[in-house]
């Protein structure tokens, strides 16, 4: 045999043993796909899952809702905060209320007659111990 025949005759051989079977479309091989994995930024209860896993997403897509409620608790206890604040800096910056400078006044009044009241149990206390 010639070498062009011994080429033809082995090229046929592998031609004859490549087989499709059924399908012509079936490719043997690995499939691979990429998986992203999404986190909470916090800590929250889920609500709704609106696309199952392996579902395909496009951007904007929700994929989660998350219950809100602590968040809008949080943010309404941060608004609370923040006028307690302006509150009393208001109060620091105008000085105190009248009230406040009244029951002040009458809190030390009432501690000088308390001083003037001890004193002269301590004075009549002294006597006797020394009569």
């Amino acid at each position: 045999m010639t070498r062009s025949a011994t080429c033809i005759l082995i090229t046929s051989l592998l031609i004859a043993g490549c087989d499709y079977g059924e399908d012509p479309l079936e490719i043997v091989g690995q499939l691979e796909s990429d998986r992203v994995e999404l986190t909470a930024e916090y800590s929250e209860p889920i609500v709704e899952r609106p696309i199952a896993e392996g579902d395909s997403v496009a951007a904007g897509d929700l994929v989660v809702q998350l219950d809100m409620r602590r968040a809008e608790a949080r943010l309404q206890e941060a608004h609370a905060r923040v006028a307690q604040n302006r509150a009393l800096l208001s109060q620091l910056i105008e000085g105190p209320r009248k009230e406040q400078i009244v029951a002040a006044q009458a809190s030390l009044e009432g501690a000088e007659q308390n001083l003037a009241f001890r004193e002269t149990e301590f004075e009549r206390a002294q006597s006797l111990l020394d009569k």
